[in-house]
């Protein structure tokens, strides 16, 4: 509490010192301060700016709903939604506290819209954390040394919330003995967690801290932090959250004010005043000072000379402190000089012709003339032109005239070399030109002084005559004439083929060949225009007709496809389509035929001869009716070579052996010497076959049980049978019975003959087995009670038995077991462990395996002991 302007510590909770202020300084009254240089600002809009600035964690530019706009000039160091956040922010630049010992932090801050947790801190470190926590801790991490002063919503120690808090040392926890602190004990501290920003202030004075919000004072503190350090914000979340954020960020020291003027360029020798106006609470020092009439004033004067032909730059810094504390906790600023240089130029200068143009001047006359210049820089600059002035050459060119198509030669005279602009390769006095229609040539001639002048030459073309000719027709046969006439020019002389008259203009040619004939005709200017005119002969059409053959075998037909021409003529009896190619041809005797082919009008013709021969006369002999399973010879006359449909085994042209299954129809084909056939088809007769099918009673007999077999026909398309029972005996019942000799085992093989009316017949096998029997007995009951009556439990077992794969097993009634044999000679004497078991009902259980199919099997009974 606040008494007589002396602060009271209460003691509570655990020995813990808290700072109680029950009554709060809201009008302070402040002394004039002189931290007024900024030392660094986290400010800006629309974007707020963060260079100089580390960010970390989840520390990010946003907008909260704590401001009017939408601008992103708010620092977010944790967010409302997920919670275990941190995020941090630092000025890179740190300060030594034990030189500059005042400073002042004024930024506002806001804590809101989450569910009130965890608290955000403004902090002076030694070191800036690379790693922050999260939850009660603000984002301090343990390691962290220096001043924190906190905003904390959840006071994590139990008091009520929310609370301030100024600690100085290792780490952070709000708990801890000697942090000062303000609770929330008269409900005024709401406004640290709220929706609206709230401005805040932070003054350090060699140790003393006051923290001040909205302009009132609520925490003071001793928290000397004589070390370099660095300044910035933490802020976490825990298993609750808020949105803590920070804007309007501004650190001011009491620190001199360094400015070392505009960087500036001078010339050659001038000079120039830098720095800014004298502040008698500062002290000044000058480093890198050439060319400075003092080091030590606010604005001294700068003088440097440059001979040289390139700027040079001096960088001069300048560092200040304060009167009071000369050279400590100094600023500093620097100025770049650029020293421009005063130019002097020659330029040597030959030109051709009566004047030169020089910087707006024109000279008429070699000499040596001079001139003033300003450079890029504003600096004077002398430039001496020492001109001469050459004549240039007079150049000539003569004109020519040329008839279209022909060359001319056109030569320039007055200078040493030359250029015709638009001739290739035309650097030389004599050019060859070839124009199309009358052009103008130009050409440029240089003398041995480099100078120059134009001339220019005209070539006049002359049209050659255009000259006609036609033909009737230009397309021929072979041995047919055609007409050419020729017009357009003088006089007229013929190449390329015969014509009886080689300077006229008509003439009658009949060439044996495609010929092209040129006419040359003079017109008035004397120039020879030319034409050309084909006359095209077709040659007769070399025809041929692919797939013609000297003979056919009647009936068939032949496909004849003509070529060697484009339109074709069939010419015969019988032919519906004379002009379709391909041609499909059947004659039925001897025929002559003529084909007619025609390209471009010219015909040829082409005779030719089908012969036709008769097709074989086939006769076949076919053999009786016999059974299935049986075979028979066909022969077949009339051909020299045969196929048969189905194959069969041939043993001679037309002799083969079947035996099919069931009656068949075979077709055979006959092919005689010239390569016709016929067919006929004939068709063996087979006899339906029986099917023999039985079923015995029993295929496995026990000589124990039963030996007698009971056999049931069911054949199929028999009338008659014969039974063999395999051991000697028979029957020709249809559904017979038999007894197998008793106690004989063995295997027998049992046939049946089934036979139809034609007298066909099949046979079917079955085996049955006579085995020996297996019996066993095991007593359900035995009286293991020391006499010589029934005191062992004993299973007996005859017939098909393999004693040597036998188990014996008996259990009580919880499923132990008490007795195990695999002797089946070996019974069980009530005894387990070598003490009678209680009476009762015990479970056996017996394994044992055939001897004859060694088939393994189990059994299992009850045995009850009685005594």
């Amino acid at each position: 509490m606040l008494e007589n302007n002396r602060f009271i510590f209460n003691k509570m909770r655990g020995g813990v010192l808290r700072l109680i202020l029950s009554v709060v300084l809201t009008a302070v009254i402040f002394p004039a301060l002189a931290q007024t240089y900024t030392f660094a600002t986290l400010t800006g809009s629309p974007t707020m700016n963060t260079a100089g600035w580390n960010l970390t964690g989840n520390a990010a530019i946003g907008d909260t709903p704590g401001d009017v706009n939408t601008d992103y000039d708010e620092l977010v160091l944790t967010t409302n939604f997920g919670t275990f956040q941190s995020g941090a922010v630092f000025w890179n630049t740190p300060i030594d506290l034990q030189v500059c010992t005042k400073w002042t932090v004024e930024f506002d801050f806001r804590i809101f819209g989450g569910s009130g947790a965890d608290g955000l801190a403004f902090c002076f470190l030694d070191v800036p954390p690379t790693g922050f926590v999260s939850g009660g801790g603000v984002g301090i991490p343990a390691s962290a040394n220096g001043l924190k002063v906190v905003m904390d919503p959840f006071d994590n120690c139990g008091g009520p919330n929310p609370e301030l808090q100024i600690y100085s040392g290792t780490g952070y926890d709000e708990c801890i003995g000697g942090i000062t602190k303000l609770e929330n004990n008269l409900g005024n501290l709401g406004f640290v967690r709220s929706n609206n920003y709230q401005p805040a202030k932070i003054t350090y004075d060699n140790g003393n801290v006051e923290f001040f919000i909205n302009n009132t004072l609520y925490l003071t503190a001793y928290a000397p932090a004589n070390f370099t350090g660095f300044m910035g914000f933490t802020s976490s979340t825990g298993g609750s959250n808020d949105l803590h954020s920070i804007k309007n960020v501004v650190i001011y020291t009491e620190q001199a004010v360094s400015d070392a003027g505009p960087d500036v360029t001078i010339c050659d020798g001038q000079s120039v005043q830098i720095g800014s106006t004298n502040n008698s609470q500062y002290i000044y020092n000058w480093t890198m000072g050439t060319g400075l009439n003092s080091t030590t004033i606010s604005d001294p004067t700068f003088t440097l000379g440059n001979s040289g032909t390139t700027p040079i730059t001096q960088t001069l810094v300048v560092e200040t402190s304060l009167t009071s504390n000369p050279g400590v906790c100094p600023t500093t600023d620097t100025v770049e000089i650029t020293i421009a240089p005063n130019l002097q130029q020659t330029i040597n200068e030959t030109a051709c012709g009566n004047s030169y143009s020089w910087n707006g001047t024109t000279y008429q006359t070699s000499g040596t003339y001079t001139q003033q210049f300003q450079t890029i820089y504003g600096c004077d600059s002398t430039v001496t032109l020492n001109l001469t002035l050459n004549p240039n050459p007079t150049v000539s060119a003569p004109d020519a005239t040329i008839c279209e198509g022909d060359q001319a030669t056109i030569t320039a005279a007055g200078a040493n070399s030359y250029n015709w602009t638009s001739v290739p390769q035309g650097g030389s006095a004599s050019v060859n030109v070839s124009p199309l229609t009358t052009t103008t040539y130009e050409v440029i001639g240089t003398d041995a002084n480099g100078c120059a002048d134009t001339a220019y030459a005209t070539v006049t073309v002359n049209p050659a005559p255009n000259i006609v000719v036609n033909a009737a027709p230009d397309s021929i046969c072979v041995g047919e004439d055609a007409v050419i006439s020729v017009s357009g020019g003088q006089s007229y002389n013929w190449t390329g083929g015969a014509v009886a008259n080689p300077s006229g203009t008509t003439n009658t040619v009949t060439p044996n060949q495609t010929t092209i004939y040129t006419i040359e005709g003079t017109g008035a200017n004397g120039c020879i225009g030319t034409a050309t005119i084909d006359i095209v002969v077709t040659p007769p059409p070399a025809l041929s007709i692919a797939g013609l053959v000297p003979a056919i075998c009647e009936g068939d037909l032949v496909d004849l496809t003509a070529s060697g021409a484009t339109n074709f003529e069939w010419i015969g009896p019988s032919i519906s389509n004379p002009g379709a190619n391909p041609q499909q041809l059947s004659p039925n005797q001897q025929t002559s035929y003529q084909l007619v082919g025609t390209t471009n009008g010219c015909s040829d013709t082409l005779d030719f001869t089908i012969d036709v021969n008769q097709a074989p006369v086939l006769n076949i002999q076919l053999p009786d009716a016999f059974c299935a399973g049986e075979s028979d010879t066909v022969f077949v006359t009339g051909a020299t070579s045969y196929s048969w449909s189905p194959s069969v085994q041939e043993i001679a042209p037309g002799v083969a052996i079947v035996n099919p299954v069931s009656s068949t129809s075979y077709t055979i084909t006959g092919t005689d010497a010239f390569g016709c056939s016929s067919s006929i088809t004939g068709t063996v007769s087979v006899l339906l076959q029986p099917t023999p099918i039985f079923v015995a009673s029993d295929y496995e007999l026990d000589v124990f049980l039963s030996t007698s077999v009971y056999f049931t026909n069911q054949s199929e398309n028999a009338t008659s049978y014969e039974w063999d029972f395999g051991d000697g005996n028979g029957s020709t019942d249809v559904n017979p019975s038999h007894e197998y000799p008793a106690q004989t085992t063995g295997e027998y093989q049992v046939g049946l003959i089934a036979y139809n009316d034609l007298g066909c017949s099949d046979t079917v096998y079955q085996w049955i087995r006579v085995a020996e029997g297996l019996l066993f007995y095991v007593p359900n009951s035995f009286t293991p009670d020391g006499d010589e009556v029934n005191p062992l439990f004993l299973a007996s077992f005859i017939g098909d038995f393999d004693e040597f794969n036998f188990e014996l097993s008996v259990y009580d009634r919880w499923g132990q077991s008490v007795f195990t044999t695999k002797d089946v000679y070996y019974g069980w004497d009530g005894t387990f462990n070598g003490e009678y078991v209680p009476d009762g009902t015990y479970t056996w259980v017996i394994d044992y395996k055939r001897k004859y199919n060694d088939e393994r099997q189990t059994i299992h009974g009850h045995v009850n002991v009685l005594r």
